[in-house]
This record gives structure tokens, C-alpha cells and sequence, in this order.
């Protein structure tokens, strides 16, 4: 009662407390991890091998080794930015240097909308060596020899060495041996015979692009006051991505997407990093601050809306539909809970969860 008391500029107020703080929240929260942790990424320059795509990138004029150089004319300084504006922005051209020409790529429809296809798994990564880094002791890659620290040079007398076109072709020959060429970390080369399983592998997980010497990463440090900038600047630009990324939802693919708790634990790694879960905090702050001002009754967005109607019209909404809208936005939200949650259980039961 002492609330509903209160002018309506003051509910008002009062109502939007909660996102503000979230979205402060998010804020500094991203300046502390900057501030503590810096971070670390990788210029545009140093992609030496330029990107891997999937085939449905292909369809639309991508090639494996394409370096970008621009896109919408924008020229993007890190692997990260190019990965944001393909997935967030509405990409109409993108500039691409191939075999040492500059090729320009131009596209009617929303790119963004093509990589969020839950078909796509990966639509595109940095283009990397295929070096071994562990291998399952009763595969084919153990047994015929192979070793940690080999790096593919080719396969069945082809020349093969980026770990997209290895995985392509071992997949196409299952159940069949194959001739491996591989450089030992001593520099020898060695022919080696492996056997693949049914489902055309051999056994063996590749490095991480990342933890390879031919990238050269940047490590990027912070003061208090750069920190305080730089966080404003990341909170702005992750929230502004997720609101973009709400259009993907008015379509299957995005809105098979949509996932409850199981998906967001799925988030977090297996072990414990501090950094981790405190830009994923920062992110979910973020996305709550979004979320809780979306006019839907029984959110702080659908009360927002009626103080608003309230302070325009000078009298509050008739009781009876305040009443039979907060039951609507009720509806909403358990219909959205239990969407979710289905295509949760259904990723579980198609081990599509990790």
C-alpha cells in the first residue's frame, strides 16, 4: 500500500531501480576483470592463415584462407571484431584479401542469420595446423605411430595440413587406412599408416589455434581510469549485440537456440576460472537489465509501461485489466520456461551438450 501510495514518477523510479543496477552492475564488473586481468587478443595482422568456413559460408562466396579486411567498410582490428560484426551487424559487404587479391563478397540477405543456423555448429574460425596435441591410446593415430607434437603435412600422397581439410578428408574415408605424412617437433618427416574408425577418425585432438607460435597474440593492460573507459565501452557493446541478436529468435533456427538453466551451466567451463565467471556474471547482468525492461506484464517493463500510461493519461489502468494482464505476461513467461527447458532436455537426450 505505501508503494501504490507513492506518485506515480516515483513508482516509476522505484521500477526501474532494479535494471539500473544490473546494467551498473555489468559495467563495473567488466572494468574489474580489464582492470585485474587485461586481455588478450588477436590483431587482424597476425592471422597468418587467414579463416577456416563451413561449407554453407562457402555457398555464399567465402574460401578457406580468406583474410578480411573489411567489413561494411569498416576495417576490423582484431579476430573478435570480425566474429562480432559477421554474427551482429547487418553485413551487405565484406572485403577479403585471397591469394593475394582483394575480393570483394556482397550479400542480399542477413549474414548474421546464416551463421546463427543451429546447422552450423562453427561456421568459421581461424585457419590453423593440424598439430597433434593427445592422443586416444586404442585409435588408429596411436597405434600407427603418430605422436604428440606431430604436425600433418598430408594425407594418401595429397597435400593436406590445416586441420579443417585433415578432418574433411578423414571423415570421407571411414574404416580405411590411410598414409600419413607427419613433422616430428625435431623437424624429421615420417610416413606413417593409420586406420580410421567408422565414423572416419583417427583418434587424436588437434591444438588449439591460440596456443599456437604462428599467432601472435596481444596482451593488453589497463589502469584504473583506462579500465573504467574500456569497461563502458565492452558493457555497451555486449548489450547492444544482444539486443541485436533478439531477431534471430523470429526464426527457427535462432529460436531453437533458446535454452534454461542446463544451457546457461553449459556455459561455465568444467574447471574454475575466476576471469570466466566474472565476464559471464557481468553478461548475464546485462542480459537481465534487457530482459526485465521488455514490456511484458508480470516484468518491470510491463509495470514501466502502465506507470507511463498513468503519468500521461493522469489515472492508473482500470483494475480488472491490470489484473487480466499480469495473468497474459504470467502465461508468457511459463510458456517460454517450459520452451526452453524442452529444447534443453532435447539436446540432452541428442548429446548435443558437451
Amino acid at each position: 500500500w505505501e508503494f501504490r501510495s507513492k506518485p506515480a514518477w516515483q513508482r516509476l523510479i522505484i521500477m526501474l531501480g532494479g535494471i539500473i543496477v544490473n546494467l551498473i552492475l555489468g559495467f563495473a564488473i567488466y572494468s574489474m576483470v580489464l582492470l585485474v586481468w587485461g586481455e588478450t587478443v588477436l590483431p587482424t595482422d597476425r592471422i597468418p592463415y587467414g579463416l577456416e568456413v563451413d561449407d554453407r559460408l562457402e555457398s555464399v562466396g567465402f574460401q578457406d584462407g580468406d583474410n578480411v579486411l573489411a567489413i561494411n567498410g569498416e576495417v576490423p582490428e582484431t579476430f573478435t571484431q570480425i566474429r562480432r560484426s559477421l554474427f551482429f551487424d547487418p553485413v551487405r559487404e565484406v572485403v577479403v584479401k585471397r591469394d593475394g587479391q582483394e575480393v570483394t563478397l556482397a550479400f542480399e540477405n542477413d549474414l548474421g542469420q546464416l551463421l546463427v543456423d543451429s546447422a552450423i555448429r562453427r561456421p568459421f574460425g581461424l585457419r590453423a595446423p593440424c598439430i597433434i596435441q593427445t592422443l586416444d591410446p586404442g585409435k588408429g593415430a596411436a597405434i600407427g605411430g603418430m605422436m604428440a607434437g606431430d604436425r600433418i603435412l598430408g594425407l594418401n600422397g595429397e597435400p593436406r595440413r590445416f586441420y579443417g581439410e585433415v578432418t574433411s578428408f578423414l571423415q570421407a574415408h571411414p574404416n580405411e587406412s590411410i598414409e600419413v605424412e607427419v613433422q616430428r617437433m625435431n623437424g624429421t618427416l615420417s610416413q606413417l599408416t593409420c586406420q580410421t574408425d567408422s565414423l572416419g577418425a583417427l583418434g587424436f585432438l588437434s591444438m588449439n589455434a591460440m596456443d599456437m607460435s604462428e599467432f601472435q597474440l596481444q596482451e593488453r593492460t589497463y589502469g584504473v581510469g583506462e579500465a573504467l573507459i574500456s569497461g563502458f565501452a565492452l558493457a555497451s557493446t555486449t548489450l547492444q549485440e544482444y539486443v541485436l541478436s533478439m531477431r534471430f529468435l523470429f526464426s527457427k533456427s535462432g529460436a531453437s537456440q533458446v535454452g534454461s538453466l542446463v544451457t546457461f551451466g553449459s556455459i561455465f567451463d568444467a574447471g574454475w576460472d575466476w576471469e570466466i565467471f566474472w565476464r559471464n556474471t557481468a553478461f548475464f547482468s546485462l542480459i537481465l537489465a534487457f530482459m526485465n525492461l521488455l514490456p511484458i506484464p508480470a516484468l518491470d517493463g510491463g509495470h514501466v509501461v502502465f506507470l507511463l500510461y498513468e503519468m500521461v493519461a493522469g489515472k492508473p489502468a482500470p483494475e480488472k485489466f491490470l489484473e487480466r494482464a499480469q495473468m497474459v505476461g504470467i502465461v508468457l513467461l511459463l510458456t517460454l520456461m517450459v520452451y526452453a527447458l524442452g529444447n534443453d532436455v532435447w539436446r540432452l537426450l541428442t548429446g548435443q551438450f558437451s
